[in-house]
């Protein structure tokens, strides 16, 4: 087991299966679950969703396949936005 940030946005979430897809800015999608301790699962659409955000994983591998885990509430922070580049 490791621990790692990403930043992207969260793209989507399952409330029923607690699931979620996170994409990062480097453009990889991330999949994965989100624990029991984090009871209003919903709360994640209105905070987070197609928003810029960090978030911090549990990471695991089973059978040369990695695992992400969402443990707490906390581990997800919302990014401030920033601007594109001007076009000279």
């Amino acid at each position: 087991m490791k621990i790692e940030q990403k930043i992207g946005y969260l793209n989507g979430i399952l409330p029923i299966s607690r699931e979620f897809e996170f994409k990062t800015l480097e453009g990889a999608l991330i999949y994965g679950k989100i624990d029991f301790a984090i009871e209003k699962v919903e709360s994640f659409v209105s905070k987070f969703l197609c928003k810029k955000c960090e978030i911090t994983l549990e990471q695991t591998e089973v059978r040369q396949k990695e695992k992400y885990l969402l443990r707490k509430m906390d581990d997800i922070k919302p990014l401030p936005e920033t601007d594109p580049l001007p076009l000279e």
